[in-house]
């Protein structure tokens, strides 16, 4: 079984603009089933976050998170749940939503099958 802290540094990597648009990088994060319920109201595959990610533009923003909590499923499988937000330049902090991931160990490594955003107030 994995640790909350190297959940969290996967999930990490997928917050960095150089990761994101990396569709190899992010290949590797995600299991073939993949799927996502923005926190826009959109569902995602991963084909289609694959290539919405490689089309993503340059930010003027920070993505931060906090308040992760690790809940085991099984030997092979956790939900990670935290709460992420912008960070502008000025200062503030924007756009809060709290987060879900489903992470399973697939073939000796962990892989993000399942990810909910809802915006939160």
């Amino acid at each position: 079984m994995t640790d909350i802290e190297h959940l969290k540094a996967l999930e990490a990597l997928l917050h960095q603009p150089e990761i994101r648009r990396d569709a190899a990088k992010v290949a590797t994060l995600l299991a073939d089933d993949f799927m996502e319920f923005g926190s826009s109201g959109k569902c995602w595959d991963k084909p289609a976050i694959l290539a919405m990610l490689q089309a993503e533009g340059e930010r003027e923003y920070a993505v931060e998170s906090d308040g992760y909590k690790l809940f085991v499923i099984s030997e092979d499988a956790a939900l990670l749940t935290y709460r992420s937000f912008h960070r502008l330049p000025d200062g503030r902090a924007v756009r809060h939503v709290n987060r879900s991931s489903l992470w399973q160990e697939i073939e000796g490594n962990w892989r993000l099958r399942f990810h909910q955003g809802t915006p939160a107030g």
